[in-house]
């Protein structure tokens, strides 16, 4: 942070945090509306029976609960749409998703461009939000992304084979309700993923050009947590304790990202997903550490902090990333993920404007990500 720039921080209006915090959904949605407009994933949420719980501790409040089932890993703006009509269609006077990062930015983008006039697609490349949207509420059953706490929505153009974000103040969730019991059956390589997806948001705000003193100490305890826990969450899925460090790491994680910013491992994993048609945490994780390396000449002094805070004895961020991903049953390198290197002149075009690219600590010239790139082939 340069001397004389003004801090500002941006949070949801409120935080619900701990086991059994799903509990208070009904009356927290009262709060914004009576006809909500439940976003869930595909399947899992139906699956599990959680669905028609939901739905029915919302009616037994007086609510008048509609659902949008639909929401699909890395989503794509048709999605948004799709649920935008189906808002406007139910005359939904509020929103609330629950499920996944994907799912809560389908839900926070389809509140926001319901409220006013125009298509998801146009918002997406470029026209204005005009204002504030639906009320939104955010409940994720992961603990990576935290899009709960964030005012971006992530999004797949397939037209253009683009990926980023739609941003705006306007889709601070007005309420976000973190419930790590929510987590207690996500599958291990999931678990992986989305945890390794949190380490490299905490990560990364805390080295971002975006950082500051009101920041790093949040990005820090989001850092210790995932990093001392991800791997027994992984582990043993039933380790309570486990997870809800892992899941208020990933909030913590969220918040600092949001006022922060990120960096170039957001900056290459947003094209190399969409062109790969491969999970975002799950790209994070393999170019974690060769980014880590990449940056260490321009941030070092952080890199130790974060070493020492998770007390590595000798092993330096790099080499410890390396062994999560191992231990975790991440691929070693994005040759292993069947990523082609015939790629990479589109991968390299679309890294270099992104807004993560530009705040990483180091800047970014074309020949550093084909560097970074070749370096995991």
């Amino acid at each position: 942070m340069s001397d004389g720039v003004q801090v500002r921080l941006t949070f949801p209006q409120r935080v619900i945090f701990g086991p059994g915090g799903l509990k208070t959904l009904a009356d927290e949605v009262a709060l914004l509306g009576t006809r909500p407009a439940l976003v869930a994933g595909q399947r899992w949420l139906r699956a599990s029976g959680r669905l028609d719980e939901i739905l029915g501790s919302l009616s037994a409040k007086g609510l008048k609960p509609l659902a949008f089932e639909g929401a699909e890993p890395e989503p794509t703006v048709e999605t948004v749409q799709r649920c935008v009509e189906f808002i406007r269609q139910s005359q939904a006077d509020c929103v609330v998703a629950i499920g996944g990062g994907s799912v809560i930015d389908v839900g926070k983008a389809a509140a926001c461009i319901a409220a006013h006039e125009g298509t998801a697609l146009e918002y997406f490349r470029g026209r204005e939000v005009p204002g504030p949207g639906l009320p939104f509420a955010a409940v994720p059953t992961t603990a990576g992304t935290g899009s709960e706490a964030t005012k971006n929505s992530v999004l797949r153009d397939t037209e253009r084979e683009l990926k980023t974000s739609l941003r705006t103040e306007h889709m601070i969730p007005r309420v976000a309700i973190v419930d790590p019991e929510l987590t207690l059956d996500l599958p291990p390589d999931l678990t992986a993923q989305t945890g390794m997806d949190a380490f490299t948001q905490a990560l990364e705000s805390y080295v971002s050009l975006g950082a500051s003193p009101a920041t790093d100490g949040i990005a820090l305890e989001a850092a210790r947590l995932v990093g001392a826990n991800l791997l027994a969450a992984y582990r043993n899925g039933s380790d309570k304790k486990a997870r809800e460090s892992v899941s208020l790491g990933s909030l913590l994680a969220g918040i600092a990202l949001n006022n922060a910013g990120v960096g170039l491992v957001h900056g290459m994993a947003h094209p190399i997903g969409a062109l790969c048609h491969l999970p975002h945490g799950l790209v994070c994780a393999v170019l974690l550490p060769a980014v880590i390396d990449f940056n260490r000449q321009a941030c070092g002094d952080k890199y130790k902090r974060i070493e020492q805070l998770l007390a590595l004895d000798g092993e330096d961020l790099a080499s410890f990333t390396r062994r999560m991903n191992s231990e975790m049953g991440i691929a070693p390198n994005l040759s292993a993920l069947g990523v082609d290197a015939r790629r990479l002149d589109k991968i390299v075009a679309d890294t270099l404007p992104l807004g993560s690219t530009r705040s990483n600590p180091r800047k970014v010239q074309a020949e550093d990500v084909r560097a970074v790139f070749l370096s995991l082939m």
